[in-house]
């Protein structure tokens, strides 16, 4: 079994790794990236309670970030990717990603499959990108972009004020509890179908 020591304030260092690794809640690593980037191997990173920058390869990778304002970015597989507390950036890639932000103000983006994006609490941004995507606020004020036929949006009541920009036609659903609903260009000449719910949209 192999551990890495650094010291707080050392520098920016990196781990590259070909087996799984976790850094530890304490540890001073801020990035980790797998050692075959390109490679398919499910390989799992997880992070420190600093901000941390962690890559995933083509695998079906597990990248969680602890606390501290990470970037984790997935790549192709379908991944899971957990930020953890703070105000993280998760970018899935290719495949059928879940993306977990935790509490903090996070920016999560599926990009291409059918992936579940959950913010967590706190304002969030959330863009599920192409398929049929499932989007979950939770508690703040919460800012969705649906790109992809099919997409799903989850808020419940009492979670902020949150806001739909759509590129697709979009069906909130009757009990949802989205209050604005916007076309996401509104210079877009092409049609767009928007129906809100039974509470009171915009």
């Amino acid at each position: 079994t192999d551990r890495v020591t650094e010291i707080a304030g050392e520098g920016t260092d990196m781990v590259r790794a070909g087996v799984d690794f976790d850094a530890g809640a304490s540890g001073s690593i801020e990035v980790l990236n797998i050692l075959d980037i390109l490679g398919t191997r499910a390989i799992n990173l997880t992070g420190t309670d600093g901000a941390n920058e962690i890559r995933g390869n083509d695998g079906a990778n597990r990248l969680a970030g602890r606390a501290g304002d990470d970037l984790v970015l997935g790549y192709g597989g379908n991944d899971t990717l957990d930020g953890g507390d703070g105000d993280d950036t998760l970018n899935g890639g290719a495949g059928n990603d879940r993306l977990v932000g935790g509490a903090g103000n996070d920016q999560l983006q599926g990009h291409g499959g059918n992936d579940t994006l959950d913010g967590g609490d706190g304002d969030d941004t959330l863009n599920g990108g192409a398929g049929g995507d499932w989007l979950i606020g939770g508690a703040g004020n919460d800012q969705y972009l649906v790109s992809g036929p099919g997409a799903v949006v989850t808020e419940t009541a009492g979670g902020g004020l949150d806001t739909v920009r759509a590129e697709v036609d979009f069906d909130a659903g009757l009990t949802s509890e989205i209050e604005v609903i916007n076309a996401a260009d509104p210079a877009l000449t092409t049609a767009l179908n928007l129906f809100g719910s039974n509470t009171d949209n915009e």
